[in-house]
């Protein structure tokens, strides 16, 4: 079988080599000499051939080559460049429901990753708009009424009947009325006559 050229290498792991995020680990994977190349402290190049070793380059014959990353489950997640993140995103939180942060980020192990990972979904679940006016309520917080009162919706009306009452046909009676929102009180005699 034919060994890729250096150049041939690049080209096809070009769009990794350019992505700030992924670009040294995909060049230790590559060649683990490279810091040579490089002006790196020891402490650097310590850091990052221990972070390279999560990561697996898959290069399939006529495809684009992808890079992967070992989750802790040892199950293979794809690395997504940050140009795809909000796409992944969307489709593991809006479309399927909107669930919150804890189920989403578990859907996002096993199946793709990058860098922040947990901080953007962490983010998105968060600022979800639709998620927001429908969330429900925890128990430690209470729904405060909001009253869109007028007057005449809150009115008390009682009466009494008078003392002194002038003809047995007279019934006399004091009406009160309490309107609780434009704070009055009304008072009125009442002469209810019955005719026998």
């Amino acid at each position: 079988m034919n060994e890729m050229t250096e150049q041939q290498w690049r080209n096809k792991w070009f769009e990794w080599l350019k992505d700030s995020w992924y670009e040294q680990i995909v060049e230790v994977k590559h060649n683990e000499n490279i810091f040579e190349l490089r002006s790196l402290q020891k402490s650097e190049r310590k850091f990052i051939l221990s972070k390279s070793k999560k990561y697996v380059l898959v290069q399939k014959v006529n495809k684009h080559a992808q890079l992967t990353f070992w989750e802790r489950s040892e199950a293979l997640s794809r690395c997504l460049h940050e140009k795809e993140t909000k796409s992944a995103l969307r489709l593991l939180h809006e479309v399927h429901e909107h669930f919150s942060f804890d189920i989403t980020f578990q859907k996002t192990l096993s199946r793709f990753y990058w860098f922040i990972r947990r901080r953007d979904v962490n983010k998105w679940c968060k600022t979800c708009s639709m998620c927001q006016h429908l969330r429900s309520l925890k128990s430690s917080q209470e729904l405060l009424s909001i009253l869109h009162l007028q007057s005449l919706d809150c009115l008390d009306i009682n009466y009494i009947e008078s003392f002194i009452s002038i003809t047995k046909s007279d019934l006399h009676y004091i009406v009160i009325t309490v309107d609780y929102f434009l704070l009055e009180i009304s008072i009125e005699q009442v002469i209810w006559v019955s005719f026998n």
